[in-house]
């Protein structure tokens, strides 16, 4: 393994862990907020979409940029929405 890729593979591995996590405990939320079933299908597909569009976006501008700021960049705007729900329990 080339020892510049391993920041890439971490990150994949963060975005894989992040959605294998969400499937299990999504039905209960949405349960508990009392929405309809087809709510967890709906969150789902928006999480892979968002996916989808946003990474080639992402990509792109990492060829122009640098892959080191763009995944620092996105990186920190992750923590930020972390750290606003930490204040947001409600939401």
């Amino acid at each position: 393994m080339q020892k510049r890729l391993i920041p890439a593979y971490l990150l994949t591995l963060v975005n894989v862990l992040g959605f294998s996590i969400l499937m299990p405990i999504l039905p209960f939320v949405v349960k508990n907020y009392g929405a309809p079933e087809w709510v967890y299908g709906f969150l789902l597909t928006c999480y892979s979409a968002f996916q989808f569009i946003g990474a080639p976006f992402l990509g792109a501008l990492s060829d122009q940029k640098g892959r080191k700021p763009i995944l620092l960049v996105s990186q920190y705007r992750h923590s930020q929405h972390h750290q606003a729900r930490k204040y947001a329990p409600f939401v």
